[in-house]
């Protein structure tokens, strides 16, 4: 194999090692999940049925790492049958993702809606929860620097008092105590926050960098299948022990 045959070869080779890499990090993530996430994390988050969510990612590291071991020895053993079920695999992925994630984008303001929810109910039992609840609010408003669901008032709404992580000077932040005027509260709802700066940056941060994979791994193994699809037509024009087909005819002669 000539150096463009054995250079598809790797490159092939260091796509599904980069996939490899991603889907035993998932596997370990979701692992983790359903063994030791803390119990009020599944009590807090009923509707986003975190456990459904955990397992689903699970079954799909489990097969991206069946298709990435499965793309490093097509690449290395060069078994043309290999990489063309290969590429077809990772084209029927590829069209997946794509469509998973306009639906994503198209079902925005349902996820939306639903979480939502679960955070309003996470602030109307700030107050009377157990520790764990305050813990999730008292983390996330200083660091997204935001207040309430959609806005400061919501704690007001529901007849509470704004908590002192609401207040934007960190010196003010005491656990026992509260924001005292409107001019020292984050107005934004961290809703917003969450939804804009994690979850838009989450589908942009994993779906394209996949795509971007799968697109190569597919070019790649195409471009190799046809390498090796080829090789034989041309050992068979050269004639035995790689002999020019005119010398071997004049030979026979």
């Amino acid at each position: 194999m000539d150096s463009y045959g054995r250079f598809m070869k790797y490159f092939l080779f260091a796509v599904n090692l980069i996939i490899f890499i991603i889907a035993t990090a998932i596997i370990i993530i979701s692992v983790w999940g359903l063994v030791k996430m803390p119990e009020w994390v599944k009590q807090k988050f009923p509707d986003s049925k975190l456990n459904v969510f955990v397992i689903n990612l699970l079954i799909v590291g489990m097969i991206l790492l069946s298709i990435a071991i499965f793309g490093i020895i097509a690449a290395l053993q060069k078994v043309k049958c290999m990489l063309l079920t290969y590429a077809i695999i990772v084209f029927l992925l590829f069209v997946i993702t794509i469509i998973g994630t306009v639906l994503h984008c198209i079902h925005y303001n349902e996820n939306n809606k639903s979480l939502e929810k679960t955070m309003t109910n996470l602030l109307k039992r700030y107050y009377n929860d157990r520790e764990s609840t305050r813990t999730f609010w008292d983390k996330w408003q200083p660091e997204l620097q935001c207040c309430g669901v959609n806005s400061w008032k919501d704690w007001e709404t529901h007849g509470l008092k704004v908590p002192a992580s609401c207040c934007m000077y960190s010196q003010l932040f005491n656990r026992t105590s509260h924001c005292n005027g409107n001019r020292n509260i984050y107005t934004e709802g961290c809703i917003n926050k969450l939804e804009g700066q994690y979850s838009i940056n989450i589908v942009n941060g994993s779906t394209i960098p996949f795509i971007c994979l799968t697109f190569f791994g597919i070019i790649s193994s195409c471009m190799l299948y046809k390498k090796l699809k080829n090789q034989p037509n041309i050992l068979h024009e050269a004639g035995p022990n790689n002999q020019d087909p005119e010398s071997v005819g004049l030979q026979n002669l």
